[in-house]
């Protein structure tokens, strides 16, 4: 559920998820010191933005779909350029639907992708999509499984926007009168600068769609 200030705006809660730069500074300011980080998977992936493959405006998913793909062709050590791996998904995609006023509909991502995918030879793998609210296990068992993922986001600091997942982060903070608190972060590439950035998955409490490649 979405909660909604007496302004009919969406709660800070759920917009000042995104952006982190530093997660363990980040998760020292928001949830204290006394914390750890008792896990963290990163998978290797390239590390361009958006503007690195073109100036096509609303570009986030074609920027991610060619993430993906080029990170399955280098795992298979069949080298293609990124640019190239571009030009053929925008092709699809436009077919698709895709307009630079309006980018690409997430009900469209999966086919695109699993067209993409099949050009390359990496059809023996599924594609799917999931719309859902809480899915940190489906990440943590997609990047243990050496899947990076999409996700859709609808609000909040990354509102209709597609960000690349390629890993994950959790932290644990041992409380005075309760158990162990977990607070995860979720890493991604967003396409806007070339880092690694963090999501806090506590405040990511709005509808997002997540696709992916696997076996």
């Amino acid at each position: 559920m979405i909660l909604l200030t007496k302004n009919n705006k969406v709660s800070r809660f759920f917009v000042n998820y995104g952006g982190i730069e530093n997660s363990r500074k980040y998760i020292s300011q928001h949830y204290g010191e006394n914390t750890t980080l008792v896990a963290r998977k990163v998978l290797i992936m390239d590390d361009f933005s958006m503007r690195d493959l073109g100036e096509d405006a609303n570009n986030c998913v074609l920027t991610g779909i060619t993430r993906i793909l080029s990170y399955y062709l280098n795992r298979s050590d069949e080298m293609v350029d990124s640019e190239i791996i571009y030009d053929l998904v925008k092709e699809n995609a436009v077919r698709k639907g895709y307009r630079r006023n309006k980018g690409l509909g997430f009900c469209r991502i999966s086919s695109v992708m699993k067209r993409c995918a099949e050009i390359y030879g990496i059809a023996s793998r599924k594609t799917r999509s999931v719309y859902c609210i809480r899915i940190f296990k489906t990440i943590m068992k997609q990047i243990d499984m050496q899947n990076p993922l999409l996700m859709n986001i609808s609000f909040g600091y990354y509102r209709d926007h597609t960000v690349t997942i390629a890993g994950y982060e959790i932290y644990e903070k041992k409380g005075r009168f309760w158990g162990k608190k977990r607070y995860p972060i979720v890493l991604v590439y967003d396409g806007w600068k070339k880092t690694l950035m963090g999501i806090d998955y506590h405040k990511l409490r709005v509808p997002v769609s997540v696709t992916r490649i696997s076996d």
